[in-house]
């Protein structure tokens, strides 16, 4: 299990363009939000009931954010072609991620024929677009709703570190988790 966690580290981070200037300013974002994703996800499931699955949620958290990273790729080397002063707006990332990345995930990871288990979980992700979902797919899916959680959980993390949340903002940042290893971690998070 450690080892496939290297390996696809070591290959999803090959996916990554480097030394660009939209790089440096977003990709190195996505690439450290797959990783924290990742270890999240494995961290909440080694804390709850489904422990044995740690190293899965792990993978299938670094696998989550991998559609950011293609979707992302794919637009770096499409403005590489266009005028030089042509600048991709952080919008039309944001636009054309939030709206495919999931998808392309899923498709891409069943081509390379991950496991089922694998496969569902990340298809969970697709349709799973609502914290008010998770109390139902926490029943039958729990190691797709820790993912989620554990995405969720990064971003804020990513907030916190660039002083982006406000005090009366926690509360309602909170009332996001279902599970009580998704709010324990996000009580340390929020510690000075």
């Amino acid at each position: 299990k450690g080892l496939l966690e290297g390996v696809v580290i070591g290959y999803v981070n090959k996916l990554t363009p480097k030394n660009t200037i939209y790089f440096n300013h977003y990709g190195d974002k996505i690439w450290k939000h797959s990783v924290a994703t990742a270890e999240m996800a494995k961290e909440l499931v080694a804390s709850s009931d489904c422990h044995d699955e740690a190293s899965q949620a792990y993978l299938i958290g670094l696998l989550s954010n991998l559609g950011n990273m293609i979707i992302f790729q794919l637009l770096t080397d499409a403005f590489s072609h266009v005028h030089p002063d042509s600048h991709p707006s952080a919008l039309s990332f944001k636009v054309l991620m939030y709206k495919y990345s999931k998808r392309l995930t899923y498709y891409i990871a069943k081509s390379w024929k991950f496991p089922n288990g694998i496969l569902n979980s990340l298809a969970k992700q697709v349709s799973l677009n609502s914290p008010s979902m998770l109390n139902a797919y926490f029943q039958q899916h729990p190691i797709a709703s820790y993912v989620y959680e554990a995405n969720v959980l990064a971003e804020i993390n990513l907030m916190k570190q660039n002083n982006k949340i406000r005090p009366d903002e926690i509360d309602e940042l909170k009332s996001v988790f279902r599970s009580t290893e998704a709010k324990n971690m996000f009580e340390q998070l929020m510690q000075p």
